[in-house]
Parts: C-alpha cells; structure tokens; sequence
C-alpha cells in the first residue's frame, strides 16, 4: 500500500504472494509503503512500518540550491537556483520566497521581479523592497531565500533553501573613502591613493581636484579627474603649476549609489626656480665710477620665493670665490638684487678681480635660488659690452703765478698709458 497526494493510502498490490513490487512512483519526494499480511482465513496482521522509495534509492541530499549575491549592475540582491527537476513530471511554475527579519518567509511582492515561469533560474530583487515590510532587512543582513516549485502530477510543494555558504548581505551604499594621500613625485606630478571602504571589492571611484585654484574651503570649486569612473585606488596627475595648492577628495560608488567624499588631501608643487632669461649688459657710471649694469627679466621662482641671485663673470683669471655661488658679491651691487633685478659692477673690479683689460668684452650669467634649490644658469649676454677705465690719477697741480686776486695753475695733461685708452674729454 502506498500514501496518496492527500496523505491517504492506496492498495497498489492485493492478495500476491511475491515478496516485491515493481511500479512508478511520480513524487519528487518518493512515495512511502507499507505491508501487511493475510491469512485464507481472513486474519490480517498490523501494518509494517513505513518506508520511502526515495530514501531506499538515494539517500544524498537534494541538490538543487537557492543562492544570493550581490547585483553588480543594480542595487539589489540576485537570486539563483538550479532548474526545477522533472522527477517523472514536468513543473508547472515556481515562487521564489525571502526570509524576513523575524526569520519567516515571505513571498510578498516577489512576483512582481520574479517570474513564476518554471524554467526561470534567477531573478533580482531591489534593496529596497527587502528594507520594506513585511521583510524589514536592513544594511548586513544574510539574505537567504527559498524556492518552490509546483509539479502538475502532484499538487505537493518541492522546496530548496539557500546553504551557508551561497547567501549574500543586503548592501547599500559604499562607505567613505579613508586613507586618501596625495604624495608630489620627483617628476613634479601628484600621486594621489586611497584605501577601499571597509575593503570591499569591486567598487568605482571617482575623483575631483580644484585645478589648483582655490584655497580648499567651502566654496572651492572641484572638477572629475576620473571620466568615466576609475576600478583603481591610484592616480597620477602632472601638467602642474608650480606654487599652486591642489586639493583632492574621493567617493567610492557601486550599484547602490556614491558614498560620502573623503576628506580633503593637499599637495603643492615645489620647484628650483626657472632658467633665468639671457641677461643685458650696459655701460653706466655710478658715483663718478664707471662700470657695467648687468640687468635679467622676471624668473618664475617654482612655487617658493626666490632667495637670492648669483653672477657668473667669464673671465680667463680662474677667478671664482668659495663662500658664494658665482664669482660676484653680490651685497655690492648697488641695487637690491631681489626686488631691481639689476647689479652695477665697477670697472676697477672688473680689472682686479676678474682680469678683465681694457676693450675686453663682459660676458655674464645668471642663476637664481629658493628652498628648493638652484635653477641651472642662464645663457651667456651677448650684447658685446667691452671694459673701460677711467683715466689714472693726475699728478699735483702747481701754481705760476699770482697777481692780486688772479691765480695761474698748471698740471701736466695725461700720457696716453694714463688715459687708459680713452680720449680725455675736459679736465
């Protein structure tokens, strides 16, 4: 005798003297039997106990699994399970089923993204139906699911539940983005790094920067760096203006939406000063000396302030002086260097120090410095200046004569080694 659809038993094999019984058993979970037995004399003995065909046949578990994760392309968890099993009988639809907050489960609005198609295997429910009642999830929580199948020969139930391993959490937003650094590289471009949010994988980011302009408050203007979003924790960015504060926040975002931007992370850019443009040179005469006006444009100082100018005077003399850079001092160049951008050097300097004769051409460089460190000099002047002396020193005047208030006083006029190649003007 075996158990019918509605837990009833039916004789399947009458007053037989085999010991077995061949047939089909339709039921995706076996069909139970028992026996008992029957004298001529009308005496029946009780019921044997009960045993499943199934059970006696395989007695593995189903292998049919339920199993969540997480959607990739919508906030949402994906539900999956393997195809219904025809088991004699082909399945006439399903229903997916969620367990709720209080550990029961609900099929309530899951029709609505889950086909009740029994050939279907998957389906995506939104986080946000999960949040909503009856099932009250929240941000964490295991989602664990269960599907059930309906077979046209039998109006029973065949059930799968989700194992422990194959069940997602019900997600949300990313978390903010910590460990942000912008680090400046010996090329002078910016490094900028940060950490995934509680380590998670598989987020994009995205990246803003303020150019450079602005001081990083609350009205500071951010700019993408990142378009379209990066799956990367690292980016490197050059083409910087020296002297320019940049700011630098990141958000991290999936499926669910953009999490919260990280805090600001600050680098600037700081350089040896520019290769100072050629310099000028011109005759002047300062106090009644002569000598040469060395003269250079504006140089962009790298992002820190310039601390000083230096002067390189070609001279064939090897004269070039250890306690500053250059062979110049520049604390007697009559001008303050920092701010005039000018230097006067005498002619008699020139001659002393540097060798320079008379009719020779000056030629000179520039380097300028700051806290970084120097910039490389300067390309030599090439306007032709050439070293004038003034005339040598006159000897004593004496007096001829004197006639009431009339004084005579000669001198002697200068040799022309004394003129030092220049033609006496006036004396």
């Amino acid at each position: 005798m075996s158990e019918g659809r509605y837990g009833d038993w039916r004789t399947v094999s009458k007053y037989s003297t085999r010991t077995n019984f061949i047939g089909t058993c339709m039921h995706p979970d076996g069909c139970n039997f028992r026996v008992r037995s029957e004298t001529q004399c009308g005496s029946v003995s009780p019921w044997s106990g009960v045993t499943n065909s199934k059970a006696q046949v395989n007695n593995a578990p189903n292998s049919s699994m339920v199993r969540t994760f997480a959607s990739q392309s919508e906030c949402g968890v994906v539900i999956q399970w393997d195809r219904a099993p025809s088991n004699g009988s082909r399945p006439s639809s399903l229903q997916v089923w969620i367990q709720q907050r209080n550990g029961e489960f609900s099929s309530r609005g899951i029709s609505e993204y889950c086909s009740m198609d029994a050939d279907s295997t998957q389906c995506t429910v939104p986080s946000d139906h999960l949040r909503a009642t009856p099932f009250f999830l929240t941000t964490g929580d295991d989602v664990v699911a269960k599907v059930t199948v309906q077979y046209n020969s039998w109006k029973v139930t065949y059930e799968t539940d989700s194992n422990g391993y194959d069940v997602a959490t019900l997600g949300s937003k990313p978390a903010q983005v910590e460990g942000i650094e912008a680090v400046k590289l010996a090329n002078s471009s910016i490094d900028v790094s940060w950490n995934a949010p509680n380590s998670e994988q598989g987020l994009q980011y995205e990246l803003v920067w303020n150019n450079g302009i602005g001081d990083g408050g609350a009205n500071t203007q951010y700019t993408p760096l990142t378009q379209p979003y990066t799956f990367a924790l690292r980016y490197n960015r050059g083409s910087l203006v020296p002297g320019r504060n940049y700011y630098f926040k990141v958000r991290a975002i999936n499926a669910c939406g953009a999490g919260d931007w990280s805090i600001k992370a600050r680098q600037s850019i700081h350089q040896e000063p520019a290769i100072p443009g050629r310099p000028t040179i011109i005759e002047q005469k300062q106090n009644d000396q002569c000598g040469v006006e060395i003269s250079w444009d504006k140089v962009n100082n790298g992002g820190s302030d310039i601390t000083n100018f230096w002067i390189m005077i070609e001279n064939d003399a090897g004269y070039n002086p250890t306690e500053y850079e250059g062979n110049v001092n520049m604390a007697e160049c009559n001008y303050n260097v920092l701010v005039d951008n000018k230097c006067f050097i005498k002619c008699k300097t020139l001659k002393d120090d540097f060798g320079l004769d008379i009719d020779a051409v000056v030629e000179a460089q520039i380097m300028a410095t700051n806290s970084v460190g120097n910039s490389p000099w300067s390309t030599k002047s090439n306007n032709g200046v050439v070293v004038t002396l003034p005339p040598e020193r006159m000897a004593k005047p004496r007096t001829i004569s004197k006639t009431g208030d009339s004084i005579t006083i000669t001198w002697a006029a200068l040799s022309e080694a004394d003129t030092n190649g220049n033609e006496v003007k006036s004396y």
